[in-house]
């Protein structure tokens, strides 16, 4: 908490100085409870709109475990449309579409109208599909919807149970170990979308997002919410900060000297993050809990020089990647087609690129310290100690961060870089540049 005070004294006679000084006593004091009290009540703002969000994802947990069971089958006739699209993971905007659910027949399309209205985040997901099973076949017999409430670390080794509802939308408790005999259908918050209010830039949280998010394009739009991916909201504070490295391509400034020598000379196309993958179910299960299959939700920061002698001069662009777990285990996935950066002169010869797990919507975050050197011009050997931090939420996983080289082969599949291993599985990604 940061209070200034800004006091200037004019004639101040000795005779009322001690008076004078009480009553600036007394200023300063107001002034420090009224910061702090401003403080406390965007606390508690943020925790009664996260206690809102809570009681969303128990009603809608409840009413579709009823519906599952006893409700229209519509809604399963829903799922299983979308399936080829959403694979077993639906945010409740996509199967209530334009209709808000009137004609799914469910029992209280009210309900789900107004839990809509009120957290768009809501998704609902299949992780215990197998592989040759029918998707259909499998929703149709669900023994739990499970609920993952953000304020719970399921994988804290002290978390032994989690809230469920069962055939007759009853809340129970069930163990947290997955069980593979077990169909679950899991109801949690959207882990690579955020809802925020297309005026006041507040988000379901209750966090106040910076205006620059008006900047990127929203995934899609429910009420007066848009849902933006959670990448474009740190790409937005980095625009707040002066420090997005996004943004059109510059023009070409020369190669890296002489002539071409390197896969990116002479500087005209801009590199990609072409793929990833997961050597196994080892390294995947490290990073990933199997109640938050099926997919993959990372993010990838690349810190990328721009010019100069100091450490201001890096500029951040945060990329979201999102693959289901087939498409990653021990193959590479098919192309991710993230545009990043056209690689100038300006920016020396290295890029950081950190990657983290996204989990968690636990509104604390934690500082990543990270840095770099880099030539800062290609023709001499001048360099440039780079020092940058990037924040992550506290229930997020830190995968391991790479440098990308200038000089690294860009043409066809790119180069692999290893950002982890566990127990001799590695998660892999690829870089180059488009074609």
């Amino acid at each position: 908490m940061k209070n200034k005070f800004n006091v200037r004294f004019t004639n101040i006679f000795t005779s009322i100085l001690s008076k004078g000084l009480m009553v600036l006593a007394v200023i300063a004091s107001i002034s420090f409870l009224s910061s702090c009290q401003k403080e406390a009540s965007s606390e508690n703002s943020q925790q009664k709109s996260q206690e809102i969000v809570r009681k969303t994802l128990h009603e809608f947990a409840k009413n579709l475990a009823i519906d599952l069971h006893k409700g229209s089958p519509k809604i399963k006739t829903k799922m299983v449309e979308l399936y080829p699209k959403t694979a077993e993971e639906f945010l409740l905007a996509e199967l209530l579409d334009d209709s808000r659910g009137n004609d799914l027949n469910l029992r209280s399309a009210s309900v789900y109208n107004t839990l809509l209205a009120t957290n768009p985040e809501l998704t609902v997901a299949y992780p215990a599909l197998t592989s040759g099973e029918s998707f259909s076949d499998h929703i149709n017999s669900i023994d739990y919807v499970v609920v993952l409430d953000d304020a719970v670390d399921i994988e804290s080794p002290l978390v032994t149970s989690l809230n469920a509802y069962d055939a007759s939308g009853n809340l129970v408790t069930i163990s947290s170990a997955f069980n593979d005999n077990l169909n679950y259908a899991v109801v949690k918050n959207s882990e690579i979308f955020q809802a925020v209010h297309d005026n006041t830039y507040i988000s379901i949280d209750g966090i106040q997002i910076t205006s620059q998010i008006q900047n990127f394009s929203p995934y899609m739009e429910i009420g007066n919410w848009n849902l933006y991916s959670t990448a474009d909201i740190a790409n937005a504070e980095f625009m707040e900060l002066g420090i997005y490295g996004g943004g059109p391509p510059p023009s070409p400034t020369g190669g890296s000297g002489g002539a071409p020598t390197c896969d990116r000379d002479p500087r005209t196309k801009k590199d990609e993050l072409h793929k990833i993958k997961f050597d196994g179910h080892y390294v995947e299960r490290t990073y990933e809990s199997r109640w938050r299959m099926p997919f993959f939700e990372m993010s990838a920061t690349y810190a990328i020089f721009k010019g100069g002698t100091n450490n201001s001069n890096v500029q951040l662009i945060q990329k979201a990647v999102r693959r289901h777990k087939d498409d990653v285990h021990g193959i590479y996935c098919p192309n991710l087609q993230l545009d990043i950066s056209t690689w100038t002169a300006e920016m020396g010869d290295k890029w950081q690129v950190a990657w983290v797990e996204v989990d968690d919507r636990n509104t604390s975050k934690i500082e990543f310290n990270l840095g770099f050197t880099t030539k800062i011009d290609t023709n001499s050997s001048a360099t440039a100690s780079v020092k940058y931090s990037i924040d992550f939420r506290n229930g997020d996983k830190l995968l391991g961060s790479n440098l990308v080289e200038f000089c690294d082969p860009a043409i066809g599949e790119g180069t692999e870089y290893k950002v982890c291993d566990v127990n001799g599985q590695g998660f892999w990604f690829r870089e180059r540049i488009k074609n």
